[in-house]
């Protein structure tokens, strides 16, 4: 069988009515965009926490959502500048990280500089690290510091620490916004269980479709103030862990490593 996934049926015409008509409708936000969404979240919520993180040695970090807003812009104008090799795709960014309150951070970042994040592990297996590489051609790997960047396959690598002291002489207000929504916005690799990992391009309006569902049919309670990120970046519950609270309001608390391989801690 040599057909591409994209060219395969999804199912019959009567099967494709049926679930085209258990969508969200969007009617009214044709014109919507994570970032953009977040900017607005950001300026009805500015003190608010937006992230809480604590780390391995109980040392506490919170950023509310005016600071994020504001340090994500500047993010975003230092990674508009990165020189872009000509082989490379000028529109994925890879982000290889432990979770922190630094990873959402970067996530708004690529998307308001117009970017797609590519989510990768320092664990994968070399063969799989090389294929979404090669595959995916993303422009640079934001890595934490001292990672080792030889297991990037050649591609450019910049740590969390260098971009912020790039981003140090940017402007902290909100960049202008022209994408369209069907602009990418999430690349995510199957985990090749079955064969090669194939990547997944997902549009901001299909993340969003998705988000709309979730508020409309389980909304947050009223004094459901914190939210948990807690799922690798690489899987896709991770997409609705993240924007679903930061587009909300709510206080995002991520989850080190260390607790989610121990459920028990986390409650």
């Amino acid at each position: 069988m040599n057909e591409f996934l994209k060219d395969i049926p999804m199912g019959t015409i009567q099967q494709q009515s049926v679930l085209k008509g258990r969508q969200v409708s969007n009617a009214g936000k044709e014109k919507d965009l994570l970032h953009k969404l977040f900017s607005q979240a950001a300026a009805n919520y500015s003190d608010q926490l937006a992230i809480h993180y604590e780390d391995d040695e109980g040392q506490e970090y919170v950023v509310s959502y005016g600071e994020l807003n504001e340090l994500s812009n500047k993010l975003a104008r230092a990674l508009r500048k990165l020189e872009k090799p000509e082989n490379s795709s000028k529109s994925f960014v890879a982000v290889c990280m432990k979770p922190s309150h630094r990873l959402p951070t970067v996530l708004v970042a690529i998307l308001k500089a117009g970017m797609a994040y590519l989510p990768l592990d320092a664990e994968f297996p070399m063969a799989r690290m090389k294929h979404v590489l090669q595959e995916a051609r993303p422009f640079t790997v934001v890595i934490e510091e001292g990672a080792n960047p030889s297991i990037y396959e050649g591609t450019n690598t910049i740590t969390y620490e260098q971009l912020l002291k790039q981003s140090e002489v940017e402007e902290k207000k909100d960049l202008e916004y022209d994408e369209d929504p069907e602009t990418t916005a999430i690349v995510l690799y199957t985990s090749g269980s079955t064969g090669t990992p194939k990547g997944v391009l997902l549009p901001h309006a299909t993340v969003l479709n998705r988000l709309q569902w979730q508020w409309q049919e389980l909304p947050y309670a009223e004094d459901e103030e914190r939210c948990i990120f807690k799922t690798s970046l690489t899987f896709v519950d991770s997409v609705c862990e993240i924007w679903g609270p930061l587009l909300q309001g709510r206080t995002l608390v991520v989850i080190p490593k260390h607790i989610t391989r121990d459920p028990e801690r986390i409650f």
